[in-house]
């Protein structure tokens, strides 16, 4: 027999992804907008408090590292965000949700296949074994 990849490895592989995609999506947009947040914040201190040379220092460096981090995550958003669109879609939910439930049903016949077991119907299966 030739050695496949099963049908339900492939769909749980994809089902995965999707799942992924959306977790990473949400995630990155959460921690995208508390750089922008934190940012808004070291701006302000900026702005408003009396700092010392090396305090405005400590702050750029702050600052500059938010402003990666934010780039970081916004660049995650851009590149997901088509996909986890569609997926937030509540048509798509539904088609997944269906997708869940076939991937179940070839799981079954996958564990019966491997399984599969014949019983004689006029020999003994003790004869039948020793063939």
């Amino acid at each position: 027999m030739k050695n496949r990849k099963l049908t339900s490895e492939n769909l749980a592989e994809f089902l995965n992804f999707m799942k992924e995609v959306e977790i990473e999506y949400s995630t990155a947009l959460s921690m995208m907008k508390k750089c922008e947040n934190l940012e808004c914040d070291l701006l302000h201190q900026l702005e408003i408090e009396k700092l010392s040379v090396s305090e405005k220092n400590k702050l750029a460096t702050k600052l500059r590292d938010c402003l990666r981090d934010r780039r970081y995550y916004k660049n995650i958003v851009e590149e997901d965000a088509p996909l986890a669109n569609i997926i937030g879609d509540v048509d798509i939910k539904k088609t997944v949700h269906r997708l869940e439930q076939v991937l179940g049903q070839i799981r079954k016949a996958e564990s019966y296949h491997d399984n599969r077991k014949y019983y004689p119907r006029i020999m003994k299966y003790e004869e039948y074994k020793n063939i």
